[in-house]
């Protein structure tokens, strides 16, 4: 089903687009994806910025303290063993505490706690059979760099893990969802390690759960050459709906019912009408 959204009809939404235009345009791998996978979530969610405060859902919520304890682990310097997951209880609550998490039962909340121990330790047996353990290694490290062939346009995202030695770039998956291994992420991150200067070509995912544990790729010229074209086409899609506040939307897709900003694109509730 094709349809648009039109930002212009929202409140604000017609100077919130002139705003948005008026500013150097960052690009980071989620708002690309989201501009990927639908130009009307892209325009609600990076343009508009109506995404509702953060709201934790249960895997979120595991994930983003599977994040913590590595970043804990890295950061301090402890990689004595059993260390990430003497702390994912601590991480678990402070992490409930600050976001909204939705039990499924009252059961539940305990029954992530214990998860979120079990996958910190799998966490750090990864980094450990892997000899990540054994390198020197940079933690969510924020890169922002210039997008080559734009004036102002920028890249910019927050790279889990970074080896010092080799300047190979690691993304944490604590999930056993295999579609979360996006390989258009790693390649952006590759670019921008590049254009940094330390980029080595190589990168991975590092996915505890599931039975690769970790999945690297390797990275080329034609590859940036190829993501720097699409991203290049983005920025002409971006530049049109910010003129004329009309976005493609693409209901139906699989991740349209779950969507951050479903219940404010007019596309998604026109789906669910039909569908009724």
């Amino acid at each position: 089903m094709k349809c648009t959204v039109d930002i212009f009809e929202l409140e604000g939404g017609r100077r919130q687009a002139e705003y948005f235009g008026s500013r150097p345009l960052w690009l980071s791998y989620s708002a690309l994806k989201n501009l990927w996978t639908c130009p009307a979530k892209y325009a609600l969610a990076n343009v508009l910025r109506l995404v509702p405060k953060t709201v934790d859902t249960r895997n979120f919520c595991l994930g983003s303290v599977g994040h913590a304890c590595l970043e804990r682990w890295v950061k301090e310097g402890n990689l004595s063993p059993g260390y990430m997951a003497s702390i994912a209880q601590a991480e678990f609550d402070d992490n409930i505490t600050k976001n909204v998490v939705i039990p499924l039962h009252k059961h539940d909340i305990y029954q992530m706690r214990a998860k979120a121990v079990v996958n910190a330790q799998a966490i750090e047996d990864t980094m450990t059979a892997y000899g990540l353990a054994d390198k020197t290694l940079v933690s969510e490290g924020y890169l922002k760099v210039p997008l080559p062939g734009s004036d102002s346009a920028m890249l910019v995202g927050i790279v889990d893990l970074r080896v010092i030695e080799d300047g190979s770039i690691y993304d944490l998956k604590v999930t056993k969802n295999a579609t979360f291994m996006d390989r258009d992420q790693l390649c952006i991150y590759c670019m921008m390690g590049e254009i940094a200067g330390y980029g080595s070509g190589r990168a991975g995912f590092i996915v505890p759960l599931r039975k690769e544990r970790v999945v690297t790729m390797n990275f080329g010229e034609s590859d940036y050459l190829a993501m720097l074209d699409r991203i290049h086409e983005a920025m002409d899609t971006i530049e049109n709906g910010l003129d004329t506040g009309q976005w493609e939307a693409n209901p139906g897709c699989s991740d349209c019912y779950w969507c951050g900003v479903a219940g404010l694109c007019a596309a998604n509730r026109q789906l669910r009408y039909v569908e009724q």
